[in-house]
C-alpha cells in the first residue's frame, strides 16, 4: 500500500527561466519580439483538381452496369454517391486504375467455393 504524505516532492518541474542581458553573448543581439517591418508574402495558386462525374467510355458503362445488377439497394446507393462525387472514377493507384475498373474486378473475379461475389463487393464498398 502507498502512503501519501504532505512532504510529497515534484521532480518534474522545469528550471525557472532567468531573463538575460539585452544583447548575448556571441554577437547575436537578443530578439526583441517585434514583428519585422517587411513581411514575406507568398502566392496562393490553387491548381484545378480534374474530377470525373461521369462514366465516358463504352467500358466504363457497362462496368457500372455490371456493378449496379449485382448489388444491393445500400450498395447502388453508394455506387451512386461515389459516382457523384468523383471517388469512383478516381484513378490515383500505383497501377492508373479507377476504383470502378476495381470493383468491376471484385464481381466478377472467380471465387474459391462458399465466398460470393455479391457479399464481397457489399463488404468492399
Amino acid at each position: 500500500m502507498y502512503s501519501i504524505s504532505s512532504n510529497y516532492v515534484n521532480y518534474n518541474t522545469t528550471p525557472a527561466v532567468v531573463p538575460i542581458s539585452p544583447s548575448c553573448k556571441g554577437g547575436r543581439p537578443r530578439n526583441s519580439g517585434e514583428m519585422p517591418a517587411k513581411l514575406m508574402q507568398v502566392p496562393f495558386t490553387a491548381a484545378p483538381a480534374s474530377i470525373r462525374t461521369q462514366l465516358t467510355t463504352k467500358e466504363e458503362k457497362e462496368q457500372y452496369n455490371t456493378l449496379l445488377r449485382s448489388a444491393d439497394k445500400r450498395s447502388r446507393k453508394a455506387l451512386e454517391t461515389m459516382l457523384k462525387n468523383g471517388t469512383l472514377l478516381n484513378a490515383d493507384s500505383n497501377d492508373n486504375s479507377t476504383v470502378l475498373a476495381n470493383l468491376h474486378k471484385i464481381a466478377s473475379a472467380p471465387r474459391a467455393p462458399g465466398l460470393k461475389n455479391d457479399v464481397i463487393l457489399r463488404d468492399t464498398i
